[in-house]
């Protein structure tokens, strides 16, 4: 699975004593499959929730190596303390939280649970350079095939080619955008550009 972490700064190496104790799952190294939400949490503080967040115990509330769930963001803490001062049923809490939108994060508590995290480098660089190739390939696309922009932009981001180029393991990120345009026309089974008439 191919997780994120936000973070304003890079990190190099993961140290769980500069964790915070009154998270949703306590001390740990938080990551989520949604990176927008990882995005966002680069920019925001979290606030407090029952148990883990509790700043006067200083004690792990779970020994969990690994814990994975949704966020309690200021919705779902608004609903909780409501619920909390026994405002609303156990069963409109419920309801309430249905309607939220859906979140995600995994808390790794422990150092042993740290050992199964690979890092890989410089994502905002390569995110960067595969949004680069993507408009440059449909843009080709478009003007090589007489397709327009929704069309050309499905076949590229629907392909196999797209999730070899977004699949860091591949290495299709290392070669240019032509070449992977190329292995997309040979996907997609496209005629070959003909050669440009002579002006006489």
């Amino acid at each position: 699975m191919r997780v994120y972490h936000g973070s304003y700064t890079a990190i190099q190496r993961i140290d769980l004593s500069k964790s915070k104790p009154q998270k949703d799952f306590g001390r740990g190294f938080y990551v989520t499959k949604f990176r927008h939400h990882a995005e966002a949490w680069a920019k925001i503080i979290g606030k407090k929730i029952k148990m883990n967040r509790n700043k006067r115990g200083e004690t792990p509330a779970h020994d969990y190596d690994v814990i994975e769930g949704p966020v309690a963001d200021d919705k779902v803490q608004f609903t909780l303390r409501v619920y909390l001062r026994g405002e609303i049923s156990r069963e409109k809490f419920l309801q309430m939280l249905s309607h939220h939108e859906e979140t995600h994060q995994i808390c790794f508590c422990t150092l042993n649970s740290l050992q199964l995290l690979d890092y890989v480098e410089n994502l905002a660089n390569s995110t960067s350079k595969l949004s680069h190739m993507g408009g440059a390939i449909v843009e080709k696309l478009m003007l090589e095939n007489g397709m327009d922009e929704s069309h050309a932009t499905d076949l590229f981001y629907n392909s196999k080619t797209f999730t070899q180029l977004a699949d860091a393991t591949t290495g299709y990120h290392e070669k240019s955008w032509q070449e992977i345009y190329g292995l997309l026309k040979k996907e997609l089974r496209l005629p070959s550009q003909p050669p440009a008439e002579e002006c006489q």
